[in-house]
Parts: C-alpha cells; structure tokens; sequence
C-alpha cells in the first residue's frame, strides 16, 4: 500500500536529500540536511529487493518517512532499475539527474570513491532544489518497447559484425573464400533476421495493447523524415511524449540545438551544437534529415533556400532536424497528423 503523500507540498519545503550511489552489486547512500548542508549519515546496502528494505529502517532512525525525503542518483542505466522501482512503489520524491551536472558542481576533485560520491550526490541536490524534476517511472508497454529494441538493435549489430569479413573479402575480390565463409554463416543468418522480424512484430504487438500511444507513434511518423524507429526512439526518450514535449528542450537532448561560443570582444566562435546528446536519436535524426532535403515539400524547400542563400550544409540540416523535432511536437500537442504541402516546381 502506497504511503500517503501531502500533494501541497512545494519542491523547497523538502528539507532532507539522499544520494545515492548506484552500482551492480551496491547502493551508496548519504542524508544531507538542506539547512546548513549538515551530512547526517552515509550507509552502504545491497543493491536488491532484500537490501532496499534496509532504506526505510536507515531513515526511520531519523525520524523520517520517505515521503518527507528527496532521493536523487545518476542515470548509471540498467543498475538503477530496482532502487528505481522499490522507491516508485512507496510513491517516493525521487530525481534522476544527468551525471555531468553533477561532475560539474563538485568543483574540483581528488579522489574518488562511492560514499564520497554519495555526498556529492545528496549536497547537489539539496542545493538546486529549485530546479529538481519528480522522476516518473515509465509504463509497462514502454518498459517492454525499449528492452525489444535494445535486444533488436544488439542483434542487428551482431549480423553486421558476422557480415563484415565476408565484405572485406569480396572487396579484395576473394571470391572463393568469401563464398565459404557465407555457406558456414548461413544457417545462423538466416535464424538471425527470422529473430530480428520476430522482434519487430512483438513491438508492434505491444503497441496495439496501448491504442493512445501507437497514435502517438503514428502522428510521429507523419512528419517528412520521421520514420517508425526514430518515433519509437522519441516516444522512449520522452516517456510517452510526456516529458520534454518542447521543441527547443528536445532538440538540446538530442544534440541539435545550437549555441553561442562568445566571450568578451576577442572569443567568437561559430554557433555550434553541443557534444552531449542523445547520439543514437541524433542518428536517426540526422538519417531522416538527409533523406527529405531534395524532397518537394515544405522542408526540401526550405533546405534549397537556404543553400542557395550561401548557407553551410550541414548547419542547414541541422536546421531541418530541428523542424522535425519541433513539428512532431505540434502534431503531438494538437492530436492531429501532420498535412504535407507539395511545392510544384
């Protein structure tokens, strides 16, 4: 049974951050008072059902309750997965912050370890409390969307890997020996693409179990160069276009935004993306991109204008990317597909 949490309660009346160190076999944990940046106490424990039930016996020698907490951690990925569902179920306050932030605002470092880490988590916390965002833990259908594509994408990296010497051997032009090598790899080819197709239909599947988000995915996939992955891929990355639904705030997590590089009267850098990104949406993205610029449609057009005013290419089709993205979040908002224009030359 879910704890009962006070609604009311605004982000700054949290008085009390754990951070939480996140490894395999291990969680870091560290309690740090807002009021003075006071660190009660740090404690390790098991980093599995039996250990997290060790979490609220930890903060009941406080006096506290875990509704009266903040939990924060990294995004360490798959290792986060049970703290992140014991605390979901307790309805808890927790924030899932990038890891450079973190990095970042510790100034500088010598050393390292976890409970030191932990406290670095917790006081970061509690100092940008203004700016914390309540961690949602995402659907079912989604949680199972996004472990069949990882699988799909670790086989397709597999048959790329087992084609790959049979390539550069039809390069050389040795036939013969390439041929042999196909005739060896045929049979575990063959159960390869037949499991890739498997997967493919068992995502589709899945999706049809939630009409609301295979629409989603559908008005997606009606903007010029978003195709079915790359609207699965932002559909995951904003937890069923819930989160990020801001054309500017999306094309920064995806590595498309540009910004300034100036300083005083002597730095003046070109305008360029950042390096942090989200760079397999990137991908797509940038795939998607060069596939519509000699299309005769809106963003054919405005690629073409924009290149015949003298303008660099790859900055337009970053431009173009980020029409994309801004254009799936409008059909998103307005529940409508997107109309293609023609241009008529």
């Amino acid at each position: 049974m879910k704890p009962k949490t006070n609604i009311a309660m605004k982000k700054n009346d949290y008085k009390y951050f754990v951070g939480i160190d996140v490894s395999k076999k291990t969680l870091d944990m560290s309690l740090v008072v807002k009021e003075g940046m006071r660190v009660l106490d740090s404690t390790r424990i098991e980093n599995c059902k039996s250990g997290l039930k060790r979490m609220g016996v930890w903060l009941k020698t406080f006096n506290l309750k875990l509704e009266d907490v903040v939990f924060c951690l990294e995004f360490t990925g798959v290792y986060n997965e049970p703290v992140l569902s014991y605390l979901s179920k307790l309805n808890a306050f927790v924030w899932l912050e990038m890891p450079i932030k973190i990095i970042r605002s510790s100034g500088l470092q010598r050393g390292k370890n976890d409970k030191v880490d932990a406290i670095k988590i917790a006081i970061y916390a509690a100092k940008n409390s203004e700016n914390m965002q309540r961690w949602v833990q995402p659907g079912k259908t989604i949680q199972i969307v996004r472990d069949l594509i990882s699988l799909r994408n670790r086989l397709i990296k597999a048959l790329k890997m087992m084609l790959q010497p049979i390539n550069e051997l039809e390069d050389m032009e040795e036939c013969d020996r390439a041929g042999i090598l196909k005739q060896e790899m045929k049979s575990m080819h063959s159960k390869l693409e037949q499991k890739i197709k498997a997967i493919e239909k068992r995502i589709a599947a899945e999706l049809k179990k939630e009409p609301e988000m295979e629409n989603k995915v559908k008005l997606a996939v009606s903007v010029p160069g978003i195709g079915k992955w790359t609207a699965l891929h932002l559909l995951l990355t904003t937890n069923n276009f819930e989160r990020m639904l801001d054309g500017r705030q999306l094309a920064c997590h995806c590595g498309c935004a540009p910004f300034e590089h100036t300083s005083g009267s002597s730095v003046r850098g070109k305008t360029r993306v950042s390096k942090m990104a989200n760079k397999p949406l990137k991908t797509l993205l940038t795939m998607g991109a060069v596939s519509i610029i000699n299309s005769k449609n809106d963003f054919g057009a405005y690629y073409q204008r924009k290149i015949s005013e003298g303008k660099n290419k790859m900055s337009v089709i970053n431009a173009v990317r980020n029409k994309m993205l801004h254009t799936v979040v409008a059909v998103i908002k307005r529940n409508s597909p997107y109309q293609l224009s023609t241009i008529i030359s």
